[in-house]
């Protein structure tokens, strides 16, 4: 274990029989530690790590704001029909699954770093 000068602490654990890295980041901040009356502070800092900033980790900030958009809205409509616990529409779940794909996948011709990761696989209940 080490403690970064900024208070970031590191855990190393080597397994050298797996051919694999993967970490794990916890920040302990959330709502619950945001000061009086400045509330939404992790969930602002949530988005900056994740999507970053019109200066931080991205090529071309106006579009692929848009694309994320697009991404968001394209899953969320998957999602809320996939958890429809009555009259789920397989044929639509489906189609949605197909937009977001589309949405998610940068045209051959972008130069766009975005990277989205593929939806989660799952079965469809039966209506």
């Amino acid at each position: 274990m080490k403690v970064l000068p900024n208070g970031l602490t590191l855990v190393v654990c080597e397994r050298p029989e797996a051919p694999v890295f993967s970490y794990y980041t916890l920040v302990d901040a959330g709502s619950a530690d945001d000061p009086g009356g400045e509330s939404g502070l992790a969930h602002m800092f949530e988005h900056m790590a994740f999507k970053g900033t019109e200066q931080i980790g991205t090529a071309n900030y106006p579009a692929e704001k848009i694309a994320l958009a697009k991404v968001e809205s394209a899953y969320a409509a998957y999602d809320a029909e996939y958890r429809k616990r009555v009259g789920q529409d397989p044929a639509r779940l489906a189609q949605l699954e197909k937009v977001f794909e589309t949405h998610r996948t940068p045209p051959k011709n972008s130069s766009s770093r975005i990277s989205f990761r593929s939806l989660p696989k799952r079965t469809a209940r039966s209506a």
